[in-house]
């Protein structure tokens, strides 16, 4: 009978945990007993996958034991510990392995893997990618999505604004001191650390809850001290296909593909709900972004609203410009196009009330005159030309 697969190898030392004071004790010591049985299952589960991959050839043991023993946190492949570990696998594999000729791969995030006391389990390349599909909306209100079912209950506020960041960021990880400094500004760094931890965990129960039976694993990593988003994760955030669409639509246009473009920003124009995490307008991290995407969509508004009114489709050239306008009063270009719209449709009076109102707006805003151009569609509207 084959040994054991952890024959000669050490239990791995408890995490060492510094209790928060007060009513945060009781939520870091849940937070650690479930971290430790998530950690526990996701090195069984490795384990049992490495062991079902054994009985197809030589470099498939090697790939195996490799994660294996990435994931557990071995580094020494000549200890005696892992000469135990690797020697058992072999047999049960039925294959002649010397422990050397094991590679221990790093994983690509984080470059080393944190060892079975750490916040959460890296990605395994032996597990499928996590089954749970997020949407997250961050255009307008948000909106968490798992599995087309929107959570609409947080357990912390904090969870929700800690959701928020990673979301934002998940192109990279996020070290641990940048979110205790957004989220508890004026706490001790002890006190932020714990309240973090309780957070992060709150977090994954929220999205833990709302999956279905079986569904891989965990949607917030730690490691090297920093927190991110699975990269595994099937996701979708709509503020980026929102900016993939206007700069595929862009490059559509660049190559004179413009039939393309205009379905790429009408595309664009759809996702935009509202402004970046609008109901976080106080929040100057969220300041540059949440203007430069209602930058881009200004600018997709103006595209659309040009190709209606080269087509003749005023109302629809009136509607955009309207959407303009209500987030940028001083857009003196989309008055014009209401000028034009409505001069050709035969409401010249309405066509010259627009240019009033463009000018006392400018006025007031800018402490400036409308443009030449604007100052010319007018005199020519007084006097009757058409436009």
């Amino acid at each position: 009978m084959a040994p054991p697969l952890n024959e000669g190898v050490p239990p791995p030392a408890r995490p060492a945990t510094r209790f928060v004071q007060n009513d945060d004790a009781v939520d870091a010591v849940g937070e650690l007993l479930s971290s430790l049985h998530t950690e526990f299952r996701e090195v069984q589960q490795l384990l049992d996958a490495a062991r079902q991959t054994l009985d197809r050839g030589e470099d498939r043991v090697r790939r195996a034991l490799g994660v294996a023993l990435s994931y557990t946190g071995w580094r020494d492949t000549a200890s005696p510990q892992v000469d135990g570990l690797i020697i058992g696998f072999a047999r049960i594999g039925g294959c002649r392995l010397a422990p050397m000729e094991i590679a221990v791969p790093s994983p690509s995030w984080p470059d080393n893997q944190s060892s079975l006391g750490s916040d959460s389990p890296p990605p395994s390349t032996l597990h499928p990618p996590p089954s749970v599909s997020l949407h997250v909306r961050l255009l307008g209100p948000f909106v968490l999505e798992v599995d087309d079912r929107p959570l609409e209950r947080w357990q912390r506020g904090k969870a929700k604004s800690l959701c928020k960041f990673l979301v934002a960021h998940r192109t990279q990880p996020v070290p641990r001191e940048v979110l205790m400094e957004h989220l508890w500004p004026e706490a001790s760094p002890d006190l932020a650390a714990g309240r973090l931890k309780v957070t992060v965990h709150a977090l994954r129960q929220v999205v833990n809850g709302a999956r279905p039976v079986g569904a891989a694993e965990d949607c917030i990593l730690f490691a090297e001290g920093s927190y991110r988003v699975n990269p595994l994760l099937r996701i979708r955030v709509d503020a980026e296909e929102f900016q993939q669409h206007w700069e595929t639509g862009r490059a559509c246009e660049r190559r004179g593909d413009i039939p393309q473009a205009i379905v790429e920003f009408e595309q664009a124009e759809g996702l935009y709900r509202g402004d970046f995490l609008e109901e976080d307008l106080y929040e100057e991290w969220t300041q540059i972004r949440r203007e430069h995407l209602k930058d881009l969509f200004l600018f997709v508004l103006g595209r659309l609203a040009d190709t209606c009114l080269g087509e003749g489709d005023y109302d629809a050239c009136i509607a955009r410009c309207h959407r303009i306008l209500a987030r940028d009063s001083t857009q003196e270009e989309a008055y014009r196009r209401l000028m034009i719209c409505h001069a050709r449709m035969g409401h010249v009076g309405q066509a010259l009330t627009w240019y009033r109102l463009c000018a006392e707006v400018l006025q007031r805003d800018l402490e400036l005159p409308p443009g030449a151009e604007t100052e010319s569609l007018h005199r020519r509207l007084r006097a009757g030309q058409p436009v």
